[in-house]
């Protein structure tokens, strides 16, 4: 065992334990299937339980686009049930995801992949991020804490740590080596898109910032389109900063409540806000079709190597990104919007569940998109 301290490494070099999953090798089997991960063999449910799914990098770089791909990051449950708040219990997340076949947000999809992770072997814990309000290098502006996201150890019997975050909506793709140096930078659903991590101080620090107990990790992201053509130049947008702290399941509800209920979760209060991945054929549309989809990943063999497209519902702002590009589509009724949520996003919101938007912000006739600029690149 390697017990070095180096790049890719947490503080200290230190090494993330095995942990046992809330789901059961027969939930853990349904979801692998339900996903479309291949080879079938390494689904089998007597393999899981045994411990026998290689839980490697390579696997988990294929495990989060197949994820983002069946999955989306949603927040229908706060507007359209009677409790207006999200589903974090382990068994009832299982359900609403994979029975129901609907989402969560970050703090759901996060959740549910760890547990996930942790019953496939792999060793990972949840960390808390503070999300940049603003779209631009400057200023900064971090609100209390409000993201989820995993650090992930995936190589056997190495401290080699990853940055995974299945429920950011316009977050990365793929894992990301937890270091500050060109090995960071991926590329997200094309080419046009790149993530890294940095190390940078808290604006609101009382530390010296050159002291690394100072430092927290900050997630950027680069677009390259029409209007920032130059890789070269291209700016690097902060969207979020996180410690290596392990954030624990009591955390994580009381976290998720504040978000649901107080002003820095304006967003998920005042508009239904959905996204999710999609393949591009070769034309560089999204594919919506299930059947296509299946036939895609089995063409292109290795799914991290793809090319993917998002759909993101905002409001009223129906907006389909691909590389570069995006063309947005303004929503006039609710039960239009409704009929995308089915037809766009597979989530189906029953008649009886429409009357519990009714008289929120959220409603149709009073949608603000606060923080549409979010969107733009």
């Amino acid at each position: 065992m390697d017990h070095g301290i180096g790049e890719g490494t947490l503080r200290n070099g230190l090494y993330v334990k095995s942990k046992t999953s809330h789901y059961s090798a027969r939930q853990l089997s349904l979801y692998l299937d339900r996903v479309g991960y291949t080879p079938k063999e390494h689904s089998d449910e007597n393999l899981i339980a045994d411990g026998l799914f290689p839980a490697n990098l390579e696997n988990l770089g294929r495990l989060i686009p197949l994820h983002l791909l069946a999955f989306p990051f949603e927040n229908t449950a706060m507007h359209y049930t009677p409790e207006h708040a999200m589903e974090l219990e382990p068994h009832n997340l299982y359900r609403r995801l994979m029975d129901e076949r609907k989402g969560s947000y970050c703090f759901g999809h996060n959740s549910f992949f760890l547990y996930v992770l942790r019953g496939l072997g792999y060793r990972a814990y949840n960390i808390v991020g503070k999300v940049n309000i603003h779209n631009d290098l400057e200023p900064i502006e971090y609100p209390p804490q409000g993201h989820l996201l995993i650090l992930v150890q995936p190589i056997p019997s190495s401290n080699i740590t990853y940055l995974v975050d299945v429920g950011f909506g316009l977050g990365p793709t793929r894992p990301i080596l937890l270091t500050d140096s060109d090995k960071s930078v991926i590329s997200g659903t094309t080419s046009s898109e790149r993530f890294r991590l940095q190390r940078r101080a808290d604006p609101r620090t009382s530390l010296e910032s050159h002291q690394c107990y100072g430092l927290d990790w900050v997630l950027e992201t680069q677009h390259v389109n029409s209007r920032t053509p130059d890789p070269s130049t291209a700016p690097w947008m902060p969207r979020y900063s996180f410690s290596e702290a392990e954030f624990y399941e009591n955390d994580i509800y009381n976290t998720s409540f504040c978000v649901c209920a107080s002003l820095h979760g304006k967003i998920f209060q005042h508009n239904v806000f959905v996204v999710k991945l999609f393949l591009l054929d070769s034309e560089r549309n999204l594919i919506f079709d299930a059947d296509k989809i299946a036939t895609e990943l089995a063409a292109n063999g290795d799914v991290s190597r793809c090319d993917f497209g998002r759909a993101i519902l905002l409001g009223r702002n129906l907006t389909f990104t691909r590389g570069g590009e995006s063309e947005i589509r303004m929503l006039e009724t609710e039960d239009e919007r409704i009929g995308i949520l089915k037809d766009v996003f597979d989530i189906m919101i029953k008649d009886e569940e429409k009357e519990y938007i009714k008289g929120l912000p959220s409603a149709l006739q009073h949608a603000e998109l606060h923080y549409a600029s979010r969107l733009s690149g």
